[in-house]
């Protein structure tokens, strides 16, 4: 019977810990999220000019959570990527900018929270710049939309994993699919 109260007891301060714990990781406020971004670019046929496959970029976000499901956050990307046309000839330079502003909605998961799922809906304002063969500029209205799952490490820092899908039909590039990794700081 000691051993029955005693384990108890010691559940019942872990679920209290953890519920307290819980709390303390999502809380409402400021925070910043630094990422390292891929995208593969859907780019349209134009003769004469060869396009990347792939741009690499970095992201900076600032954000307001108002509670631990709703926060709204606003973007800076910056991708590039160059390509030959043909083996030692010139190369063609795509510099892709953007800003956006964003609407998430996170899911906790587990009964501390430290694992979330969350999704995201946004305008986004596109710049698209190149040099080398077929020199372009173009900006342009869009949207994007995607998710993925942040793990809040303790109350100041997290981990961020996602993806999204992003369109604004351009002279030359349709769409985007990009990938995320970054660092979440809060406070």
């Amino acid at each position: 019977m000691k051993h029955r109260i005693a384990a108890a007891s010691l559940a019942a301060g872990i679920a209290f810990a953890g519920s307290a714990y819980a709390q303390s990781t999502t809380y409402s406020g400021f925070y910043t999220v630094i990422n390292y971004t891929g995208a593969f670019p859907d780019f349209k046929k134009v003769a004469g000019v060869s396009t990347p496959s792939y741009l690499d970029g970095v992201e900076a976000n600032v954000g307001w959570r108002f509670n631990r499901f709703y926060t709204m956050e606003a973007s800076y990307d910056y991708y590039s990527g160059s390509t030959h046309n043909t083996p030692g000839g010139p190369s063609f330079n795509t510099t892709l900018q953007q800003g956006s502003l964003d609407a998430l909605g996170y899911l906790p998961l587990g009964y501390w929270r430290s694992w979330s799922l969350y999704g995201d809906i946004g305008g986004t304002w596109y710049s698209l710049s190149s040099n080398g063969v077929g020199a372009l500029r173009e900006d342009r209205w869009g949207g994007r939309a995607g998710g993925g799952v942040q793990f809040q490490i303790d109350d100041d820092l997290g981990v961020r994993l996602g993806g999204r899908y992003e369109w604004m039909n351009m002279r030359v590039l349709k769409s985007t699919e990009v990938f995320s990794v970054g660092l979440v700081w809060q406070r």
